[in-house]
């Protein structure tokens, strides 16, 4: 049964995918001949014919590699792939907590190595060809060691405390499981900014301290704590733009990116930073991070169902191995996104009401709506934006509203 059901929701969601790329081709080539009439004034004809470009482009590009990708983990379903790796695995390096550890990270540089062309193609060719990358390829090749050290020394060890809780704690082992994954997640929302990102990015404090002190003034009128506004240095890999602030507490910390600072003027960056400041006091950040603890939690439920099935190991071929952790975490990790492709348009549903709330908010702190309006528009046009999606392909995809629909909603048409 779960070889069937894994087969069919495989084939449906490469059909999806593939169907709303087209619809999405669709509507964009429908509405190339010019810009529609609400949206007129934010690109001139050459550069929104460059972003019908850019957005056919990568759509024929997602076509080809969700092709890909599907023949890919086919075989490997097909083929018993992920049960004869994991037996290499323990024949050549013996039967240990460690080995078994170790497939997992195996398995997941395996597939790495294998999508490396079309990122490589999408970094290099794609967005070169449309003036976006800025990375040279010994920059590009260095980040992805960096990641895969990070992953190795990082997730290893949660993954032997994971296989650990199973001998330890017996059949309540994923309430362990899901306390110890809370509690790293946590970890991580402050050794991340901290630590992590400036492995990858230097980020230096706001150069402009005229600009420095608007902002922080904001900060302060809206009583949002901050250690300082930082500039990062996006622009050494990529022309996009954008702005974040990450942290708690006394550690949170602004970050705006420098391609950003260039792209906006001061009452425009400040309405940027008063839309990020809005979804914390909206309570956004925490929603989310509920959201992300019960999902935790069911995951682990499942998983721990899955455990105790012989039906899933055989039908997989892991005979051998009926009551091993890391098969089980393998074929969830992956196969799941089978099944929550289908729950992304509730996830951005309440994605977009959380960006409609935070564009309020911004209106109300701002005292006007245009410095948004306008930040979203020049944005809009400096990353070459979708202006014209298909209703149905925005519904799964798009976490944020269209340009049109937030700046209707501010102007409460």
């Amino acid at each position: 049964m779960y070889f069937k059901v894994v087969l069919i929701l495989l084939g449906l969601k490469t059909a999806a995918k593939i169907i709303l790329e087209l619809v999405n081709q669709h509507n964009v080539q429908c509405h190339a001949g010019r810009l529609p009439r609400d949206l007129k004034g934010v690109m001139n004809k050459k550069t929104y014919q460059k972003a019908v470009n850019y957005t056919l482009t990568k759509s024929r590009f997602a076509v080809i590699k969700e092709i890909y990708d599907s023949i890919i983990l086919l075989l490997f379903i097909l083929l018993a792939g992920f049960a004869f790796l994991y037996d290499q695995v323990l024949i050549n390096l013996g039967d240990t907590l460690f080995s078994r550890a170790a497939y997992l990270f195996i398995l997941a540089f395996i597939f790495m190595l294998l999508e490396q062309p079309f990122a490589y193609y999408s970094k290099f060719v794609i967005e070169e060809r449309f003036g976006f990358n800025k990375s040279g390829l010994k920059l590009w090749l260095l980040d992805k060691v960096k990641m895969i050290l990070l992953a190795v020394i990082i997730g290893y060890p949660l993954v032997l405390l994971l296989i650990k809780l199973v001998d330890w704690t017996g059949q309540y082992w994923w309430l362990w499981g899901f306390a110890a994954v809370i509690i790293f997640q946590i970890i991580m929302q402050v050794v991340y900014p901290s630590f992590i990102m400036p492995l990858f990015n230097k980020f230096t404090e706001l150069k402009n301290k005229r600009l420095r002190r608007r902002l922080l003034k904001l900060a302060q009128r809206v009583s949002f704590k901050t250690r300082n506004i930082y500039e990062m240095d996006g622009s050494k890999r990529s022309a996009h733009s954008n702005a974040f602030f990450a942290g708690w507490g006394r550690m949170r910390r602004i970050v705006l990116f420098d391609t950003l600072i260039k792209q906006l003027k001061a009452p425009q960056l400040e309405a940027v930073l008063a839309h990020e400041i809005g979804h914390y006091k909206k309570g956004h950040i925490w929603k989310r991070l509920l959201f992300s603890f019960v999902f935790t939690l069911i995951m682990f439920y499942i998983i721990e169902l899955l455990l105790h099935s012989g039906a899933f190991y055989n039908q997989f071929s892991f005979t051998a191995h009926s009551g091993a952790l890391v098969p089980v975490l393998v074929l969830f990790s992956i196969f799941s996104p089978l099944i929550t492709f289908w729950l992304d348009p509730v996830s951005n549903y309440f994605s977009r009401k959380h960006e409609y709330e935070a564009d309020r908010y911004t209106a109300k702190v701002m005292r006007r709506k245009k410095p948004l309006i306008n930040a979203l528009k020049i944005l809009s046009r400096e990353n070459l934006t979708n202006l014209t999606p298909a209703r149905a392909y925005s519904v799964f995809y798009y976490s944020h509203p269209t340009l049109w629909e937030r700046e209707k909603h501010l102007k409460g048409k």
